[in-house]
């Protein structure tokens, strides 16, 4: 009986201190990690990295990071992230710099930065930076705009230059430099002397980088500069009325062409202002302005228009086009090629016009072919230009015009390389 007591004694007196004095468990719940810890406004702005290049805290082999001191009272340390691998851990909570060196060039990098208590990891953040490339200038042109005035460009290929230096020199040495600043791609040089040679260096300088990278050097002969008439005005009309128009460029500083007309007696006037250099053709379909039997005469001049002035050549000959009805002819050519097949090529050469009937020379694609075409071409003057690489024939033919031949050659002498010449009969 004492025993059972006892035990109902000891039962009770459990019970009783536990609904007194329950159990505590500590927990810590963390905050939302992700938060804003790397100072990004000395690095970039978005995708834009310029900022860090102009101020040196992005550098071609190293970046400059800070980040906010944090503020938690159990505080244990900072880690810090490149691509996913530790490179520091620092254990003073004010220790919020880093400066990550021996980085390629022109490489982007993946940074973390974890901020670690007591009872864990209470932030991070990760930034993306793109290292500085320094390289030359490169692609550096001059485009001469008069005899006396050029206009220089370059590509800039380095991210943190603070200037560009612009190096003018001939033959006697540097005469003159020009500083201009960051990202400019161009500069117009003027008061050149027209009878030197002038040669322009480009460099790219920068307090952070090493070293200075510079261009090749480029010159220009200031004395081959000319603005010569155009000549040798050719041409031919085309079965719906219009024409085509070719003549030689003898300039150089040209910036245009104009192109006059005359009609009958008339008085010439301009009908296309070409504002390109280096053409030497076109096409007048205008032909709503002439009847058959008109005629055309046409004549050109090219111009430069640098300042505010037109400076304009002299005009070029004169040429004439009577309008007649135009008559289409069918040609037969058969040609053969030797054994060395791929030595030879040919085309068709239009005297008229001096313009080939084929964009490219057509070649050969095994020995002992043979090749029968026919065209349709206007009356004139054309010949057939066989070339072959060693000079000792290869291809013969015959051009038929209906049944008459108009010119034949074989390949068994050194006659059948060159040109052979027909005449296209009007019907």
């Amino acid at each position: 009986m004492r025993k059972f007591s006892y035990f109902v004694f000891m039962l009770v007196l459990l019970l009783t201190i536990s609904c007194e004095s329950p159990m505590k468990v500590e927990t810590h719940e963390l905050a939302d990690v992700t938060q804003s810890q790397f100072d990004r406004a000395p690095l970039k702005n978005g995708g834009d990295f310029s900022i860090g290049y102009d101020e040196g805290n992005i550098q071609t082999s190293q970046v400059n990071l800070t980040w906010t001191r944090t503020t938690e009272e159990d505080f244990k340390f900072y880690q810090l992230y490149r691509n996913n691998q530790q490179i520091a851990v620092f254990n003073d909570i004010s220790h919020t710099s880093y400066t990550d060196s021996l980085l390629s060039e022109n490489t982007s990098y993946d940074y973390k930065i974890n901020v670690v208590v007591e009872t864990g990891m209470t932030a991070t953040d990760t930034l993306e930076i793109k290292t500085a490339q320094w390289a030359a200038p490169s692609n550096v042109q001059i485009n001469a705009y008069s005899n006396t005035v050029v206009l220089l460009t370059w590509q800039d290929n380095s991210d943190s230059e603070e200037y560009f230096k612009i190096f003018k020199s001939t033959f006697a040495g540097i005469i003159d430099s020009v500083i201009v600043d960051a990202n400019t791609t161009e500069l117009l040089v003027t008061d050149l002397d027209s009878t030197l040679t002038y040669y322009f260096t480009i460099e790219a300088e920068s307090p952070w980088e090493e070293g200075i990278v510079s261009s090749y050097p480029e010159s220009i002969n200031m004395y081959d500069l000319y603005l010569d008439a155009p000549s040798n005005l050719h041409g031919n009309l085309n079965a719906d009325f219009s024409v085509d128009l070719y003549w030689y460029d003898n300039a150089n500083l040209e910036n245009g062409y104009c192109i006059e007309r005359k009609i009958n007696n008339g008085e010439f006037v301009e009908i296309e202002n070409i504002d390109q250099p280096n053409i030497v053709e076109y096409t007048d379909n205008d032909a709503s302005y002439w009847d058959i039997g008109d005629v055309l005469v046409y004549r050109v001049r090219a111009y430069n228009n640098y300042g505010d002035d037109f400076d304009y050549t002299e005009y070029s000959n004169e040429f004439q086009i009577e309008i007649t009805e135009i008559t289409i002819n069918t040609i037969h050519i058969e040609l053969s090629v030797d054994y060395y097949y791929y030595e030879a090529r040919w085309n068709i050469v239009n005297q008229q016009t001096w313009t080939t009937i084929f964009p490219d020379y057509q070649t050969f694609s095994y020995s002992n072919q043979q090749v029968s075409i026919q065209l349709d071409l206007e009356p004139g003057w054309y010949y057939v230009h066989c070339i072959d690489d060693d000079w000792d024939g290869g291809i013969s033919g015959t051009v038929y015009q209906g049944d008459n031949i108009l010119v034949n050659w074989n390949n068994y002498n050194y006659d059948s390389v060159g040109y052979f010449e027909f005449y296209v009969n009007g019907n």
